[in-house]
């Protein structure tokens, strides 16, 4: 837990500014598709080629979009393996400290046992 206590802060900055560039990336290629969309649109009208760039650009958006929504589905993903891996080190921890209560209790029980026993060999 320690561990990843120490490099939290850098994790979130990192995971802030890699969404920053996703959103500014996603941004930039929606206002691109749509000036590139208008102008070839047009002369895609009137010339066949031209029709066959505009479908391809239309393709080409769309696969992009979908990797933009790959990626940030990868980030949801790593998120929330580094969250299990807390939960884990978390319920680890959890179990340690029982098994220290439970030895210490034992401990305990023996020691007064020791002593029993000692204040019973001394009467015989």
């Amino acid at each position: 837990m320690c561990g990843y206590l120490l490099f939290l802060p850098k994790i979130l900055h990192d995971t802030k500014e890699l969404q920053k560039e996703i959103n500014s990336l996603a941004g930039k290629l929606d206002r691109t598709f749509a000036v590139t969309d208008e102008l070839v649109f047009k002369d895609a009208k009137r010339d066949e080629a031209v029709r066959k760039a505009y479908k391809y650009l239309a393709a080409l958006h769309e696969n992009c979009s979908q990797l933009i929504q790959t990626i940030e589905d990868t980030g949801t993903i790593l998120r929330e393996i580094r969250d299990l891996e807390e939960q884990i080190e978390n319920e680890t921890s959890k179990k340690t400290l029982s098994n220290l209560e439970r030895i210490l209790g034992d401990y305990r029980a023996i020691k007064q046992e020791n002593v029993s026993l000692l204040s019973r060999s001394r009467e015989t």
